[in-house]
């Protein structure tokens, strides 16, 4: 069997390409397919590209969900706040409508800078999708998976090259 990535020869059942060190998923009709590219440099800009963005769909689709959660709860909290003003206490209201201001306000601008990031191939964008994730470890229970999953998309070097992060480590 051939190794669909680089042509070298592989062991039936082999997980790993010897050669070229990409992850392998057999079919059943004995054939290796590449699941996951491996970065050798000798890449054309249009494969990395091509890999760079598949390698960051999933996050595109989690930020576009925290930007519409986010959304949401600045336009809840806004609300709320002028409904505490006239019906309750002036003071709480305001308290309230700094809080959706600032919290999610700030937040809001993150998710959309990772976004317009991504968007643009900016390196800043590797860094900030980190941070994103881990603080949404603290406040979303479900996101420790997605982070397990996206930490290896962000740290994919086709995605770091799709964004030109250029950190040492190719």
């Amino acid at each position: 069997m051939q190794c669909s990535n680089c042509g070298n020869i592989v062991k039936s059942g082999d997980s790993y390409c010897s050669k070229c060190k990409a992850k392998l998923i057999w079919k059943g009709d004995s054939t290796a397919k590449v699941i996951t590219k491996v970065y050798t440099g000798k890449e054309s800009e249009e494969e990395i590209v091509s890999e760079g963005k598949r390698q960051l769909g999933g996050i595109v689709i989690l930020l576009w969900v925290l930007i519409g959660m986010g959304s949401l709860g600045f336009i809840i909290g806004f609300f709320s706040s002028f409904v505490t003003i006239l019906e309750e206490d002036i003071y709480s209201g305001f308290v309230a409508l700094i809080f959706a201001f600032l919290f999610y306000g700030i937040t809001l601008l993150l998710f959309i800078f990772a976004q317009v990031g991504i968007r643009n191939r900016k390196s800043y964008a590797v860094p900030l999708v980190r941070t994103i994730l881990i603080l949404g470890c603290f406040s979303i229970v479900g996101l420790i998976l997605v982070l397990v999953v996206f930490w290896g998309r962000i740290k994919n070097p086709f995605a770091k090259r799709y964004l030109n992060y250029f950190d040492g480590s190719f």
